[in-house]
């Protein structure tokens, strides 16, 4: 595709001065630059007419263009909107921004040599500020963070991390996008250069919902705070298992084998007392090499015995635990000092 970057060098002051309530609103105008004019004339009926978020559920062989994409704009167009839940006071900003980034338009001749009459948008015009309308609504709830491992100049990489503070912009990944959110996701997500890279952190059965987390997990906000973030920002009530059962914030579930609740061991140790001895071995030894291959650097041996401890702990105990909490932790990390963008500084 096209590069926008010529187009939004010319605007871009303009669009910091003006202010955004959502940091991601750039983006539809982005996505619109990429493309000239002609190509949204030229495909309005094709596939800018029926917004239908079901596009690419049902595989349809004879028709090559039903095939979900991550790349094309047709399935970036038929993302989720949720525009009949949205508030109308946020549905006015989003038309406020809408009808600037026409101007922007404008300002980098993106009509060519149309102009209005008497104040009046062209029809052309008109087309386009309901496409970026669109766009918006679904940049407001499809988009994703990218952002920058960080680690001290004189340390390893292994004292580094990411925070609000590494933010370097956004992305829309269609593909992604597809995901619901769960409060205990079994996959973690990291960008790589310019892709998006999601990697499961347990094995995940045929039939299992593929799930990653919007905003915050189980054990790091309190469930109250989560559902309000998640009806405020996607308007929905979070109904994952973590939330329907209640599971507690990290300092209240139980950090080893001393303190489980009732039923959250799977070996029957009255009758296999040796078996759960075993298990307890083999957790604490990879525990210790897991820390031990990070001091030492060692990142690719660290990454692959946290798989293994994470395997082991899922045959052992019942979630939640601080052991599967630790784990996921590490290899989130691991994957990032092994393959994500970061930079020492």
């Amino acid at each position: 595709m096209d590069s926008y970057h010529k187009s939004m060098s010319q605007i871009q002051d303009s669009i910091d001065k003006a202010g955004q309530p959502d940091k991601a609103w750039a983006l539809e105008l982005q996505v619109l630059l990429k493309k000239p004019l002609s190509f949204y004339l030229e495909n309005r009926k094709e596939m800018f007419t029926t917004h239908n978020t079901q596009y690419g559920a049902v595989a349809n062989q004879d028709d090559q263009d039903e095939v979900f994409s991550s790349n094309g704009y047709k399935s970036l167009y038929h993302l989720t909107t949720l525009n009949h839940l949205r508030p109308l006071a946020r549905q006015h900003n989003m038309a406020f921004m809408t009808y600037f980034f026409l101007k922007c338009l404008d300002k980098v001749n993106y009509f060519g040599q149309q102009r209005p009459t008497s104040g009046e948008l062209t029809r052309d015009q008109m087309y386009i500020s309901r496409l970026l309308l669109h766009f918006l609504a679904v940049s407001a709830l499809n988009s994703h963070e990218l952002v920058m491992y960080e680690a001290p100049e004189a340390g390893p990489w292994s004292d580094g991390g990411i925070s609000a503070s590494n933010f370097v912009g956004s992305a829309i990944s269609p593909t992604m996008d597809l995901m619901n959110h769960s409060c205990d996701p079994n996959t973690t997500k990291f960008n790589s250069g310019r892709g998006l890279v999601l990697i499961a952190t347990r094995d995940i059965h045929e039939g299992d919902e593929v799930s990653h987390c919007y905003y915050s997990t189980y054990p790091e906000k309190p469930l109250d705070m989560r559902r309000k973030y998640y009806q405020e920002r996607y308007y929905f009530h979070c109904q994952c298992h973590a939330c329907e059962v209640k599971w507690p914030e990290a300092n209240d579930i139980p950090k080893g084998f001393n303190d489980l609740r009732d039923g959250q061991l799977k070996i029957d140790h009255e009758k296999d007392g040796m078996a759960l001895v075993q298990q307890i071995q083999k957790i604490q030894k990879l525990g210790s090499s897991i820390s031990l291959e990070q001091r030492n650097g060692n990142y690719s041996q660290a990454l692959a015995y946290c798989v293994e401890f994470a395997k082991i702990i899922d045959d052992t105990l019942e979630r939640p635990h601080s052991y599967f909490v630790m784990v996921e932790m590490a290899i989130h990390k691991l994957l990032w000092i092994l393959h994500g963008t970061k930079r020492k500084i």
